[in-house]
This record gives C-alpha cells, structure tokens and sequence, in this order.
C-alpha cells in the first residue's frame, strides 16, 4: 500500500492507516542510474539494487524482497508494479550475455489520459527496454556460469574419490584446484 499510493503520501494528499498503525510511502531505496522523458511526455528513472519494503505498517513485519521491474504510475497511482510489469514490458528481451538485468528497477510517471497510455504503452515499453540497454553497462555481471559436458564415468569416479555428491561440486572442486595452481605459479614467477 505504501508503494502504490506513494506519489499521494509523499504530496501529503494521502493518509492511510493499516491496523491503526499509519502508512509510510515506500519509495524506490536503489542507486539511481540514469532519468530520461520517452514520447514527451513519461519520466522514467531507471536504478540499480533491490527494492525493500516491509510489509505491514511503518518499519513493522518482514521485509519483502521485490524484484526487478518496471513501476508505472498513472496521474500518481500505481498501475503496474516490477511483478506485474515483466510481462507486458517484454523483459525477456533483456537477455544479454555479460549482463544481469535482475537488479534493474524502472519507475516510469505519467500526468495524462489513461486510455491514451493504454494506446502507446506497447511502443514506450519497447523504448524503456531500448533506454536499459543504453545503459546496460551498470549491469555488467560479475559472475560467469562454466557449463560443459564429460563423460559421465570420469565424472562418477571423481565423486567417489574426492567424496562429493555431484558433477557440479566435482567442477567447483577441478576450477578452485586450477585457480590455485594458477596463483602458485605466478607468486613463484615474481
């Protein structure tokens, strides 16, 4: 609640109460990137981190981890949040290698008609995923997957001899094992 009436509670043109207990407008608590005003008339604010919001009351209950994702305020009310959103604004299309896009928020505000958004949304959606990749550089990964296919025998012996339960922790064990073999050599080469 907190965050779809937050444009009204920060304005003060709102006062909710959740079990006696007043709301506080949750607001986006990430590293702001980059602003940028698509089709002349939608702000969007595109940051990096996670958004945290308790659930409940001010400060009260747990915090709720919420995703990556476009916020979309209408005339200040909510009418997609980062969940809800990922469908319509195609995220999919974010999918990048050497880039992770899962602690990317976009808030986009709008002032206007809603059926005239209803009528363009699918064009700024794509302008909002063109803007992200603009900026894909703050979204660089820093952790790579190795994935790659062995017979399953060798695999198997390995288990048994470095007593592990799977392939993967026999592949964690063979990467740490060549890193530090790595890192030998180079102290002795100095």
């Amino acid at each position: 609640m907190g965050r779809i009436y937050s444009k009204f509670i920060n304005k003060k043109e709102l006062i909710l109460y959740l079990n006696g207990e007043k709301l506080e407008a949750k607001n986006i608590e990430a590293k702001k990137i980059n602003s940028c005003h698509l089709l002349d008339k939608y702000t969007v604010n595109l940051y990096k981190g996670k958004k945290n919001f308790s659930a409940g009351g001010s400060g009260a209950g747990k915090k709720k981890d919420c995703s990556y994702g476009v916020d979309l305020y209408i005339n200040d009310y909510m009418i997609y949040d980062g969940e809800r959103s990922k469908e319509k604004v195609k995220w999919n299309l974010l999918n990048e290698h050497n880039y992770s896009f899962r602690d990317c928020i976009v808030e986009i505000t709008y002032h206007g008609n809603k059926s005239k958004f209803y009528e363009e949304e699918n064009i700024l959606f794509e302008q909002v995923i063109n803007f992200i990749k603009q900026n894909k550089s703050y979204f660089a990964s820093k952790n790579v997957i190795i994935q790659y296919e062995v017979p399953i025998d060798k695999v198997e012996e390995l288990k048994e001899y470095y007593g592990e339960d799977t392939a993967k922790a026999v592949g964690k064990r063979a990467f740490n094992k060549l890193y530090q073999d790595y890192k030998d050599s180079t102290m002795s080469n100095k």
